[in-house]
């Protein structure tokens, strides 16, 4: 996989010029950080990178219920009811 995976990454970089290659879903997360000394560019963990969003966003503390472009309710299932709630239209 690893292989097929930086040949990729060569191409990526030498056909279309990328600088960054974001390696895409989370069965990739962690290979990143072992195939960046191989790399050509730079590569980003989706997985990591969604972590350090998230965390950032933690630490602005963003108040929702003020928002103005809320996203469209949805279903969910398996979630504890404050999160469904939310997702359902609801507010915090």
């Amino acid at each position: 996989l690893s292989d097929d995976l930086m040949d990729l990454v060569k191409s990526a970089t030498a056909s279309d010029g990328a600088d960054v290659v974001i390696l895409g879903g989370a069965p990739l997360a962690g290979l990143a950080q072992d195939l960046s000394d191989e790399a050509p560019g730079i590569l980003i963990d989706p997985v990591a990178a969604a972590t350090a969003q998230a965390m950032s966003l933690i630490r602005l503390a963003p108040r929702y219920h003020q928002r103005v472009g809320r996203p469209a309710a949805k279903r969910s299932s398996g979630l504890g009811k404050a999160l469904t709630d939310i997702i359902a239209g609801g507010t915090a």
